[in-house]
């Protein structure tokens, strides 16, 4: 893919709190991408999620039922299926 493609500054907001995407720079910290899943983890039903960037932002989504289908995942869960 060209540059064209690349989004730049990408977050994800959950409410009005931006989240990073960039992975930890080491394996026992909890860095941006650790965090982000956290957060995920604890969100309720009410809470709203939307994608943001330099570029464009997405529409706010609900994050309905996101904490009850992350219940039984883990982080590393997730790297491992990357």
């Amino acid at each position: 893919m060209g540059s064209d493609y690349f989004v730049q500054g990408m977050q994800l907001r959950i409410n009005d709190t931006a989240y990073d995407f960039f992975p930890s720079a080491f394996e026992d910290t909890v860095g941006p991408d650790k965090a982000l899943f956290h957060a995920l983890k604890q969100t309720k039903d009410t809470d709203t999620l939307q994608f943001t960037s330099l570029q464009i932002d997405s529409q706010p989504f609900s994050a309905k039922g996101l904490a009850e289908a992350l219940a039984d995942t883990d982080y590393q869960d997730c790297v491992d299926h990357m």
